[in-house]
């Protein structure tokens, strides 16, 4: 499942490399953990701060943080030959 999620994010472009790292190592320990807090996903005081610190960080905003899935579904829809249904989700992310 790693090599679904490395392709899923590998669009996701942050203005600093590190926002890159930080924000795959953040999905990848979320993805492993769904339904924990991220108090219950990392142990230790650091990361947890970490992760908060990536979240509230001013220069993080949803366009980046969803590239990454918008271009790999844009990706499988473009590789089907036929028509493609769509489901559509009324949910924001804010």
């Amino acid at each position: 499942m790693s090599d679904w999620l490395d392709k899923e994010l590998s669009t996701c472009l942050f203005t600093d490399k590190r926002l890159n790292t930080r924000f795959k190592w953040l999905i990848k320990s979320l993805y492993a953990n769904h339904g924990k807090s991220i108090p219950q996903i990392f142990h230790e005081w650091g990361a947890v701060k970490a992760a908060y610190r990536f979240i509230s960080n001013k220069r993080v905003d949803e366009n980046n943080i969803l590239e990454g899935h918008f271009t790999a579904s844009r990706k499988r829809m473009e590789s089907c030959p036929g028509p493609v249904l769509l489901r559509h989700d009324t949910t924001e992310f804010s």
